[in-house]
């Protein structure tokens, strides 16, 4: 009964600190997002600030619903190295169904010169 009792506290322990370490990722990005916006909105135009949502409008759905939260998945599951092996599997196939898709979207559409290359720099970031 003890037995069972400690290895319930190490799993929920364990869950926790792994949930913490993921509020904490995501409370990263969010700050470091917001940054790069009041950077951007202090030293350019509104025409660069523009570029950069309109950019970010178009790659994160795309990369958002091609990563399918795996990472998340990976952070919170035991960790092994088949599991690791499969999560790099899955995420350089979608990573390069991502970027076959915004290749594909830059080329339908006729972007200025500036807009694909700041379209090419948040992929390059997010990837």
């Amino acid at each position: 009964m003890k037995k069972q009792l400690d290895t319930k506290y190490i799993r929920i322990k364990k869950n926790l600190n792994s949930f913490n370490w993921v509020l904490f990722g995501n409370i990263m990005i969010a700050l470091s997002q917001w940054l790069i916006i009041i950077l951007l909105t202090s030293s350019n135009s509104a025409q660069d600030l523009g570029n950069y949502s309109y950019s970010l409008a178009i790659v994160s759905p795309l990369f958002m619903f091609f990563s399918l939260d795996l990472r998340r998945v990976l952070a919170t599951s035991t960790v092994s190295k088949e599991n690791f092996l499969r999560y790099l599997l899955n995420r350089s196939i979608h990573s390069l169904l991502a970027i076959l898709t915004l290749l594909i979207i830059i080329s339908i559409f006729s972007y200025s010169k500036e807009l694909k290359l700041v379209i090419v720099l948040i992929w390059i970031i997010k990837v």
